[in-house]
C-alpha cells in the first residue's frame, strides 16, 4: 500500500473527531458539577465538617488511582462484540448520571457521620464510573487512526469539549440555576436548585456519552484487537502491566510531574 493510500485509510471523518470530542463534554459536566459545587454544598448548606468533607473527597482521589489501571487491564483484554472499549463507553453512561445525583440527594436529616460516608461512597462511585467510561475512552482516540497526525486531531476535539464542558456547565449554573433571590443573595446558599441540578447535570451528561459510544461504534471492526496470546484479565498481569508502564522513563517522570 501506498503512503497516500495510507493516509487515505487513516483520514477520520469529522463525524467521528465530533462524537468522539462530546464523550469528554460529558466526563467534564459531571466533574465540573461535583468539583466546584459539592463541597460548598456539604459544608456550608448541610453543614458537615470542612476537615471531614476534604476527607471524603480525598478518599475518593486515592480509591480512583487504584480504579484508573485495572480499568485499563481489564479493557486491554476485552474480546467481543463491542471490541476493547465500546461495551465500557456503553455501560458507564448510567452509573455515571445516578452517581453525581446520589452526590446532591443525601437522606434528610443525616447525621454528619452519614453525611461523611455518604459524601465519600457517593463521590468515589461517581469517579469510578467515569474511569470506566474515559480510561477506554482515552484509549480508543489513540487507536482510531495510526497517523500521528489525525490522532493529534481527534485529541484536540476531545481537549476542546472537555474545556467546552466543564465552562459551559458552569455559565448555565451560575447563571440560571444558582440566581440571586430575595431570600438568598448568594444563589450558591439556596438548597432547593441543587437536587434537580444534579438531575439535570446526570441526564444530560448520560445522553452525550452514549451519543459518543453510539456515533463512534462504526469504527469497531477497524480498531485493534485485545492479541490472542494475551492472557485474560488477573491480579498478577495486571501487576505485569502496572511494572511495564513504570518501566518507561519517560512515563515514569510524566507520572512524577503530575504528581506534583
Amino acid at each position: 500500500m501506498s503512503s497516500a493510500q495510507a493516509d487515505t485509510v487513516d483520514r477520520l471523518p469529522l463525524r467521528t473527531k465530533f462524537f468522539f470530542g462530546i464523550g469528554s463534554v460529558g466526563d467534564s459536566i459531571i466533574l465540573a458539577t461535583v468539583g466546584s459545587y459539592a463541597m460548598l454544598y456539604y459544608n456550608q448548606i448541610l453543614g458537615l465538617n470542612a476537615v471531614l468533607a476534604g476527607l471524603a473527597v480525598s478518599a475518593s482521589l486515592v480509591f480512583d488511582g487504584f480504579a484508573d489501571p485495572v480499568i485499563g487491564s481489564l479493557s486491554d483484554r476485552t474480546r467481543g462484540r463491542f471490541g476493547r472499549r465500546h461495551g465500557y463507553l456503553f455501560l458507564a453512561p448510567l452509573p455515571i448520571a445516578l452517581s453525581v445525583i446520589a452526590v446532591f440527594n443525601p437522606p434528610p436529616g443525616a447525621s454528619d457521620l452519614v453525611l461523611f460516608l455518604w459524601f465519600a461512597l457517593s463521590v468515589s462511585f461517581m469517579r469510578v464510573s467515569i474511569s470506566l467510561f474515559n480510561t477506554p475512552h482515552l484509549a480508543l482516540g489513540g487507536e482510531l487512526s495510526s497517523d500521528y497526525i489525525e490522532r493529534s486531531k481527534v485529541l484536540s476535539w476531545n481537549n476542546f469539549f472537555t474545556w467546552a464542558g466543564g465552562a459551559g456547565m458552569n455559565f448555565l449554573a451560575l447563571h440560571f440555576v444558582f440566581k440571586a433571590t430575595p431570600e438568598y443573595p448568594r444563589g450558591l446558599l439556596n438548597p432547593e436548585p441543587y437536587g434537580p441540578f444534579a438531575v439535570g447535570c446526570g441526564l444530560a451528561a448520560m445522553a452525550l456519552l452514549l451519543a459518543s459510544a453510539w456515533f463512534t461504534r462504526d469504527q469497531i471492526q477497524r480498531l485493534p484487537k485485545a492479541p490472542d496470546n494475551l492472557p485474560r484479565f488477573s491480579p498478577l498481569e495486571f501487576l505485569k502491566d502496572v511494572g511495564k508502564a513504570l518501566g518507561n522513563r519517560n512515563y515514569l517522570w510524566l507520572l512524577i510531574a503530575f504528581f506534583f
